[in-house]
């Protein structure tokens, strides 16, 4: 993603090149993003959402919702743009990026230009890119995170908000945080 932006924005630049890709990239934010995410879904059973237990439906929901309350209060305390508040809080909240491409087409109608899409995207992704690194080192050098596996999983997978770093900080761990991470990740 981050190769894209910088290439695109260093050597695609021009209004002729966008309006050729705009129709492209709006089908691919309204039907792609949506269909892949709600196939991604598919994998989860009810089996497996019981194997771990109501804490970890229990622990994706509060994070989920308070993240967007929270999120919404520190913007407006912050005196953050609204929309690049609305838009980072999204995203960290349901499913990162994806959530932000997701939701910008309903946030730009209340005045959120690309500049402001693009500013949020980018804040997500370097947030979600830490997360991904200080998660397995929290879990084994702080001595207040030495939780069990499956406890950090659930911890992992109700606090990272993009798929692929809930699996790379999953993995990084064990095995066992991984799957449990993944299992939380797609309850959310």
């Amino acid at each position: 993603t981050l190769t894209g932006l910088v290439v695109g924005n260093t050597f695609l630049k021009g209004e002729n090149l966008r309006s050729r890709i705009k129709p492209g990239v709006a089908f691919a934010k309204a039907r792609l993003l949506r269909l892949g995410i709600i196939l991604y879904g598919f994998r989860v059973s009810v089996q497996q959402i019981l194997q771990l237990g109501a804490g970890s439906f229990l622990s994706a929901v509060a994070m989920t919702f308070s993240s967007l309350v929270v999120g919404a209060m520190v913007g407006k305390l912050l005196k953050v743009d609204r929309s690049v508040a609305l838009l980072v809080t999204t995203g960290a909240s349901i499913c990162g990026v994806s959530a932000v491409m997701a939701a910008a087409p309903v946030v730009e109608e209340e005045g959120a230009s690309g500049a402001k899409v693009s500013v949020a995207l980018a804040t997500v992704m370097v947030f979600g890119i830490a997360s991904m690194f200080l998660y397995p080192i929290m879990w084994t050098k702080l001595p207040w995170a030495s939780l069990s596996p499956k406890i950090m999983g659930i911890y992992t997978g109700a606090t990272v908000y993009e798929v692929a770093g809930v699996v790379a900080a999953g993995n990084a761990m064990s095995p066992a945080v991984a799957s449990a991470a993944l299992l939380t990740k797609l309850v959310r």
